[in-house]
């Protein structure tokens, strides 16, 4: 290869690699079409991906992301006709839908459910957790990769699914309100959420209801990483940005890189335990097979300690550059979707692209 060859072929690099952000912002305008329920989702993708110019390959992603909007709209849809919904979407029997999704015997009996068009919203009275305010629970079975018909017959036979994973719960305006003056605020995120209460002087809503509103954001962006990926309900454990996406939606927030993050201290607790482990078989004298395989597990945490060390490090360096330069929410919504969508390893890369593009 000639150096006006190469020279071509790193340009042609480089004009692929700044189309991330293109890609980031067609997911973004695709959501937000997809919140309503006047669009279709392939035909809705197909226009997003026009307007954005994407690459081949950004379509067949944004394509196989519509195949998996559409079985989610198709779950609601069918869970909507089997439940009855009124005028404002909401479920006229919350519990049967409760105890459908997740299953089990304990269904609680102050219990509201909202059907936006891609997920379900359950609103509770009674709200115990001091920890969150708010949060969704699934199994690590990917639903959306099933088709919608097949779905549909597991929920009419009574089956067990995991459409939890478009489901999620937050606190009802008086639970909120009696969060707001008990002060009980024990996570970063709650007292996060506090400050917006406090200091949020753009609006003339209650208080608990900017609350409300707030969380039911962040809860849905975080359906919205499970629609785009079944990754995200698969191995869930290993996805080193989880609460980044939300919070950057929600808040424009780095609030979540911070709790990400985090996951340092997690791995470096695994690595404790598995010596701790290695400890007590050399003790007992075991065989040489489990030694030699709790050695493996020590070498696997130490090397992906020092995975998240590293992305950490470079990531949180790109995003204080990023925050100092000042962009509005809507560039914020789509730069979330670059941690939904990309391997951690390549973010800081990609967010370095998107940094100097600005």
């Amino acid at each position: 290869m000639d150096t006006t060859q190469k020279t071509n072929w790193e340009i042609e690099k480089l004009l692929l690699e700044t189309k991330v952000f293109d890609g980031a912002r067609a997911l973004d305008d695709y959501f937000g079409h997809m919140a309503s329920r006047d669009y279709d989702p392939v035909r809705c993708a197909e226009q997003a991906a026009e307007k954005y110019l994407l690459t081949p390959n950004q379509r067949d992603f944004l394509t196989k992301v519509a195949v998996r909007a559409q079985r989610a709209v198709g779950i609601v849809r069918h869970l909507e006709n089997r439940f009855g919904v009124n005028d404002n979407h909401e479920f006229k029997d919350p519990q049967g839908l409760h105890r459908l999704i997740y299953g089990g015997t304990y269904v609680p009996k102050k219990l509201n459910a909202h059907a936006n068009n891609f997920g379900i919203g359950f609103e509770k009275e009674r709200w115990v957790y001091d920890e969150t305010m708010g949060y969704y629970r699934c199994s690590k079975f990917d639903q959306l990769s099933v088709p919608l018909e097949q779905t549909i017959e597991q929920l009419e036979k009574g089956k067990r699914t995991n459409c939890a994973m478009l489901a999620y719960c937050y606190p009802s305006l008086d639970a909120c309100d009696r969060k707001i003056n008990t002060k009980k605020w024990d996570s970063p995120r709650g007292l996060e959420y506090m400050m917006f209460v406090i200091f949020d002087s753009k609006t003339k809503k209650p208080e608990a209801e900017i609350l409300q509103e707030r969380i039911k954001v962040h809860e849905k962006r975080h359906i919205i990483d499970n629609i785009i990926s079944g990754e995200y309900v698969v191995n869930k454990a290993e996805q080193i940005f989880n609460e980044t996406p939300a919070y950057l939606y929600d808040s424009c927030s780095s609030q979540g890189l911070e709790d990400d993050l985090s996951i340092t201290d997690f791995a470096n607790r695994q690595i404790k335990n598995h010596q701790v482990k290695l400890k007590t078989l050399y003790k007992l004298n075991a065989p040489q097979q489990l030694i030699q395989r709790e050695q493996g597990e020590i070498r696997q945490a130490i090397e992906w300690a020092e995975h998240i060390t590293a992305v950490k490090k470079s990531t949180y360096d790109i995003i204080r550059k990023i925050f100092k330069q000042k962009h509005d929410a809507s560039f914020y919504d789509a730069l979330s979707y670059i941690f939904s969508t990309m391997r951690p390893e390549k973010v800081p890369k990609y967010l370095g692209l998107v940094a100097a593009q600005q």
